[in-house]
């Protein structure tokens, strides 16, 4: 693998799960240009239809085009955009989203598979449609993957070296927006606060009421903490922990961590505080209300905070309860 990864099993005894055929068709053209999801608003394309981003070139575009159209095929992820986000940020870091003749050993394509250790033939791997396929046959064998860490499952499939297991998380929010840029419809299927697929409302901000009603949609359904479950209601689907509760309040694509969250947030003073912000560490994030008194020394807050609890709405000490660590204040943006 690019990353200087090492396989531990060889893979050549596992079964092939879905047929893949159809796949190896459309591997060596560029795919259409996805259609908009309402009128008016359309995928930016350059030259031949393939899409463009800032991030990316035309090869990896296409290549990227590739990988989401085989999420969308591929039967058991066909309606998870969160497949595609976890597809796209293996292959950020095992290739730059580009279909490499080389890699470390005899890893090759996208996701720099090897084929001595039975991922398939070198024409199989770099071929993206196929390789993709491959790659997804192995992440939806992994329990609980829709609902943990995207670098954690990522690894278990990739089987990286101990140093690089980490290293996919960082390619997160550029694979979500890859996602909803190269699959519209990914739009009603994610978490959203827009009122047309593809193009939504700029998503709950601080001092929005938008993000007051989302967390205050979870104390009213009392749900419970749990970091292995989903919750869905009218806002859409999330994990049931602390980080889960802030992503459904910031109506973020996914689940976040309190790792993750950091990529799309940034630090405020105590002074900045206002609805919707939150409250972050490793380990625990919360939500910010309003202040509970005029000293300012306590905050109503919004929090998932342990197992056997619900969600709540309190009065917490600022920062925090004494003889825990300390959270900062954090704003989405």
């Amino acid at each position: 693998m690019a990353s200087g990864a090492r396989y531990a099993v060889s893979l050549a005894a596992l079964p092939v799960m879905f047929p893949i055929v159809f796949l190896l068709m459309i591997g060596a053209q560029a795919l259409p240009n996805p259609a908009a999801a309402c009128a008016g608003a359309e995928v930016p394309t350059g030259a031949g239809g393939v899409a463009t981003n800032d991030a990316l070139d035309a090869d990896q575009m296409q290549v990227a085009q590739q990988i989401v159209a085989a999420v969308r095929a591929f039967l058991p992820t066909s309606g998870k955009p969160h497949a595609a986000v976890i597809a796209l940020a293996t292959a950020r870091q095992e290739s730059v989203i580009r279909n490499l003749d080389y890699g470390d050993a005899d890893s090759l394509g996208a996701f720099q598979q090897r084929p001595s250790q039975g991922w398939g033939t070198p024409a199989q791997v770099t071929n993206v449609p196929h390789a993709t396929t491959t790659f997804l046959e192995h992440l939806v064998r992994i329990p609980g993957w829709e609902t943990r860490r995207v670098t954690d499952v990522a690894a278990e499939v990739q089987r990286p070296a101990a140093e690089y297991r980490g290293l996919y998380e960082q390619w997160v929010p550029l694979a979500t927006k890859l996602t909803r840029q190269l699959w519209p419809q990914s739009a009603s299927l994610m978490p959203t606060t827009g009122t047309c697929a593809g193009v939504p409302n700029p998503p709950p901000g601080p001092g929005d009421a938008r993000a007051m009603a989302r967390a205050q949609s979870w104390v009213d359904e009392r749900v419970p903490y749990s970091q292995g479950s989903l919750h869905t209601n009218e806002f859409g689907t999330y994990r049931q922990d602390c980080s889960g509760y802030v992503s459904l309040v910031w109506g973020l694509p996914t689940s976040f961590t309190t790792a993750s969250l950091p990529s799309v947030a940034h630090p405020i003073s105590k002074g900045e505080l206002r609805a919707g912000d939150i409250m972050l560490r490793a380990g625990h994030t919360l939500i910010f209300d309003r202040w509970a008194n005029p000293s300012r020394t306590s905050y109503w807050a919004y929090e998932q905070e342990r197992p056997g609890r619900v969600a709540v709405h309190h009065v917490v000490p600022y920062p925090y309860w004494p003889g825990q660590v300390a959270l900062v204040p954090h704003r989405k943006g």
